[in-house]
């Protein structure tokens, strides 16, 4: 299943982002929706904006609660400060890279959300052919050039992107925490041209067994040619 949104032709990735997931939680009929590491609170505001109940949460001292949210300050990385099956929907976008145990967030989604609930996550997507060709130029993937030296960090909450993950770890890590991962989306798809797209195809799926797992799902646009990755999964 893909999400399709119709924006502005110039509109932002953020705002693309914004839209894919917006329109995900809509689908999935939730009304009472977490916001995790919310930052500007844009996201925030437009799903209160929806008659949606939405709470924020982030670690930062000058993260945005909109007006008529419920704001938290709250570290991912930590046993979050609310209630067990308190939401119907979670939300993380561009978060995950900032933490340091993915599978400790998810265990803690699975613990905030009601039967059924919704996570959607969202990170830079390290298995775009863009990020892959930048990994094995520079050794580094696209939008994790900048990681902050130690010695420069002066606060605890200046993290950048500390945590590149691609799909099998993301699907890896929500199976075990109790989800089932319904949709794979991405907010803007990077075009080459269909004879580029067809030897991309080639190139990362000829060594790859056909019975591998996520053999198929790793040769999606969403996956080969998608800027962030967009993963939307149910608690089971």
């Amino acid at each position: 299943m893909s999400v399709c949104t119709t924006l502005p032709r110039g509109a932002t990735r953020t705002a693309k982002t914004h839209a894919v997931v917006t329109e995900l939680v809509r689908g999935h009929g939730a009304k009472v929706v977490l916001d995790a590491a919310c930052g500007t609170g844009t996201l925030a505001q437009a799903l209160h904006a929806l008659g949606l109940h939405v709470s924020c949460l982030d670690v930062a001292p000058d993260a945005v609660f909109p007006a008529g949210t419920r704001g938290i300050h709250a570290d991912l990385n930590a046993r979050l400060p609310l209630d067990d099956g308190a939401f119907e929907a979670i939300v993380c976008v561009e978060g995950v890279e900032h933490v340091e145990n993915l599978h400790h967030l998810f265990r803690e989604f699975a613990r905030l959300l009601a039967p059924g609930g919704l996570a959607v996550v969202t990170t830079p997507n390290i298995l775009s052919v863009r990020s892959r060709w930048k990994y094995f130029m520079t050794g580094r993937f696209a939008k994790f050039s900048d990681f902050v030296p130690a010695q420069d960090v002066k606060s605890p909450h200046v993290r950048g992107h500390i945590n590149p993950v691609g799909y099998p770890e993301i699907d890896h890590a929500l199976r075990l925490a109790g989800f089932r991962v319904e949709g794979v989306h991405a907010n803007h798809l990077v075009h080459y041209g269909k004879l580029r797209a067809i030897l991309a195809r080639w190139l990362f799926g000829w060594r790859r067994p056909k019975h591998h797992p996520h053999h198929e799902t790793l040769l999606r646009d969403e996956l080969l040619f998608g800027e962030n990755l967009i993963v939307a999964a149910r608690k089971a």
